[in-house]
């Protein structure tokens, strides 16, 4: 992703009358054709995108967990009093239903 996006504007300046599938595969051509030491920046952007990525579907896959769990919490609570059941769908709606 990060080569194609680093070389698409150069190729297309090359190749004007060039489709984008003709485009896609002289990149990959060109890709294929490169030695690791030059592939190396390109792989590395995309570990670090990759890692980026994994922690921030960890970090919102968590909110989800809590948002559900406080949810679960609030709609299972046995105070004494009957409370309707709520969908949550944010943090700001259920703060305003357990302020209720």
């Amino acid at each position: 992703m990060f080569f194609v996006r680093d070389k698409r504007d150069e190729l297309r300046r090359q190749n004007p009358d060039a489709s984008i599938g003709q485009l896609t595969g002289m990149m990959g051509k060109k890709w294929k054709e490169m030695s690791e030491a030059e592939k190396a920046p390109y792989t590395k952007q995309s570990e670090e995108d990759k890692a980026r990525y994994l922690k921030e579907k960890q970090e919102y896959e968590a909110r989800q967990r809590n948002r559900k769990e406080d949810a679960d919490q609030y709609n299972s609570s046995s105070e004494g009093e009957e409370k309707p059941k709520v969908r949550v769908a944010s943090f700001y709606a259920l703060r305003l239903a357990l302020d209720r």
